[in-house]
């Protein structure tokens, strides 16, 4: 499966079922993440870098 596969079944599960904002750009931020590693399986974020480039912070909940 390719990256545009993957961004073309996002969006067809989206219009069933419609993620929140928040959730799209962490699912394509991690989609970019995993082609910039060369699709190593698995590939590593820190959850510290995830926040600073989504520009949120980490929640407990």
């Amino acid at each position: 499966m390719g990256i545009y596969d993957y961004m073309n079944h996002f969006w067809f599960e989206n219009e069933n079922d419609p993620c929140s904002l928040s959730e799209g750009v962490l699912y394509f931020y991690l989609l970019y993440e995993a082609n910039r590693q060369h699709w190593a399986s698995p590939f590593k974020v820190s959850t510290q870098m995830l926040a600073a480039r989504l520009n949120t912070s980490k929640r407990w909940t």
